[in-house]
Parts: C-alpha cells; sequence; structure tokens
C-alpha cells in the first residue's frame, strides 16, 4: 500500500480537510484523527493496517499506530509524540467552526482547539479527547457518551442537554459552563473543576468521584442534592 492509502485506512485527515469536506455537506467522519501531517512521515512503506482485515472500531484508533510506524510512542497519558516534532505536536486549530450535526463517535482529538465552535448535536460517542479546548464551545445536545476526556477545557461552553453517560473526566476544566439538563449518570470525575456551573439541573446518577471534583461553597447543596446526598444533623 502506499503511504496516502494508509492513512486512509487509518482515518487520517487534517482539519482543513475536515472543513472542506464538511462544508461540501459530509456530516459522518467516524474514527478519524487529525494528524495526517504527522503520521506521514510516520508511516512504514508497505505496511498494511490491521484495520483492513479487523474492521473493529477500537482497531481504528490511532492508538493501535505504535505497530504501524516509527518514532512515535504513547506516553501515560495516552498522547502521541513523535521525535519529528520535540515530542510535541501541532495545535489543530478548528476554533470558531460551525460543526452542527457532526459525527466524530468513535475518534482521536489531540491536540485540538474547537474553541467558541458550534458543536450542537456533534456526536462524541467513545471518542478519545486529550488537551483539546473546547471552552466557549456551542455543545448543545452533543452526545459523549463513553468518551474519555482528558485534560480539555470546556470553561464556559453551553453544555445543555448534552449526554456524558459513562463518561471519564480527568483534569478536565468544567468551570462557568451552562449544565441544564445535562445528563452525567455514570460518569467518572477525576480532578475536575465545576466552579461557576449552575448542576442544579444536571442528572448525576452513580457518578464517581475518584480524586475529587472543583467547587465553590455555595455549590455544595446542589450538588449534593444532584448527588442525591441527604445531610442530616448528627444525633
Amino acid at each position: 500500500m502506499t503511504v496516502e492509502e494508509v492513512l486512509d485506512a487509518l482515518g487520517a485527515t487534517t482539519p482543513e480537510a475536515l472543513l472542506r469536506d464538511y462544508q461540501a455537506g459530509r456530516r459522518n467522519f467516524p474514527r478519524i484523527n487529525l494528524l495526517r501531517a504527522e503520521l506521514r512521515s510516520a508511516v512504514r512503506l508497505g505496511t498494511r493496517p490491521d484495520c483492513l482485515d479487523d474492521p473493529s472500531v477500537d482497531r481504528w484508533n490511532p492508538l493501535w499506530l505504535d505497530h504501524l510506524v516509527r518514532d512515535f510512542e504513547w506516553d501515560s497519558h495516552g498522547r502521541c509524540v513523535s521525535a519529528d516534532f520535540d515530542e510535541a505536536l501541532p495545535f489543530t486549530c478548528l476554533a470558531g467552526s460551525t460543526l452542527t450535526d457532526i459525527n466524530l463517535a468513535g475518534s482521536y482529538l489531540y491536540p485540538a482547539s474547537f474553541a467558541a465552535a458550534d458543536l450542537s448535536r456533534a456526536d462524541f460517542r467513545r471518542a478519545i479527547l486529550i488537551e483539546c479546548d473546547l471552552s466557549r464551545a456551542t455543545l448543545f445536545k452533543a452526545d459523549f457518551r463513553g468518551a474519555l476526556l482528558r485534560r480539555c477545557s470546556f470553561g464556559g461552553a453551553d453544555l445543555s442537554r448534552s449526554r456524558f453517560e459513562r463518561a471519564t473526566f480527568e483534569f478536565c476544566d468544567l468551570h462557568e459552563c451552562n449544565l441544564s439538563r445535562t445528563v452525567f449518570s455514570l460518569a467518572r470525575f477525576r480532578g475536575v473543576d465545576l466552579r461557576g456551573s449552575d448542576i442544579t439541573s444536571a442528572r448525576c446518577v452513580s457518578v464517581t468521584l475518584a480524586g475529587g471534583v472543583t467547587i465553590t461553597t455555595d455549590q455544595l447543596d446542589s450538588l449534593l442534592t444532584t448527588l442525591g446526598i441527604v445531610v442530616v444533623a448528627g444525633v
């Protein structure tokens, strides 16, 4: 296979190509990554990706690329690093873009900025987002069920009526977000900043607080109520 054919098989694209295809009417971009430029110099010639023989969702994730490319490694946070970029990849910018109804289910997004983008009704189910900037983004009715979110910023974002069932948040910033009717059932939180966000109407059934969340004192009653915790006076 040619290098370009391998990149196509791996779902590798660029921000410019994604925007171009979206503006041309395409909405389905499942299992993609935005690392085409970085991977082009690393893919081994003649490689045949396993995903062509076993097209399961997980095998399309670029976290499998350590079997396919050279000079790429994966750190403890799941970030890919390349010797060509001094262990830091360029920040992919899609800030301010209109991407309503886009399907990015199962995608690997690192590092990327969707700051102030309109991602209403976007599908991020089972996606991996690492060090992504979604601050001030519109994520009304977005679907993040089963997603892994590491060190992502949602500060000031509209997450109203979004779904995060079974999602994992690790060291994410959710301060001053609109969480009206947002569903976090069975989600896992570790080191999450919720200061300034109205969690009164959020649904938090059976959530796991591993490492805790940061809130202000005036949010305490709302959080306890949302979690179904009743505090009674000591006897």
